[in-house]
């Protein structure tokens, strides 16, 4: 009877976490819509949304949404999005010169090799990401990212 409890307790644990409710990652997460990201842990949050997360996708028709989080919907984290430009690589994305600063302005279509940087809502500190694959109509984003300081 005492060998039953650890191992009742085990499969609650694996079934609890197998729900989808998040999963975590080092440098890389792939985002569906209703996702988002808490990136000081690289955890994807299911439902994601500006109270959990630090970025979040939404459906838009053809591409995802990116969005950031927030105290609510309407205050959300500043963030800089390099529209007009692509990179190959997370290393190409510049880093703000000054601490950003305002609400965070939806990106209402994200598309594969796009960069940018935000204030993470969850910590505080500042994330540089690279959107690896965003391809029409496939319902997911890819991307890479990293912690940075701005001073």
């Amino acid at each position: 009877m005492r060998c039953l409890l650890p191992i009742s307790i085990a499969f609650l644990l694996l079934a609890c976490g197998a729900d989808g409710d998040s999963s975590c990652s080092g440098d890389k997460v792939t985002l569906q819509a209703d996702q988002g990201v808490s990136f000081g842990d690289g955890c994807v949050q299911t439902p994601g949304n500006f109270k959990n997360s630090d970025l979040y996708a939404t459906d838009s028709g053809t591409y995802l949404k990116l969005s950031t989080g927030g105290p609510n919907s309407a205050h959300t984290m500043p963030v800089q999005w390099n529209t007009g430009k692509t990179f190959s690589s997370l290393e190409e994305v510049p880093v703000p010169a000054a601490e950003l600063s305002g609400d965070g302005i939806p990106l209402p279509s994200v598309k594969s090799n796009m960069g940018f940087v935000l204030k993470n809502y969850t910590t505080g500190d500042y994330t540089k990401v690279w959107v690896q694959t965003a391809e029409p109509n496939s319902g997911s984003i890819t991307l890479q990212f990293e912690q940075i300081l701005i001073d």
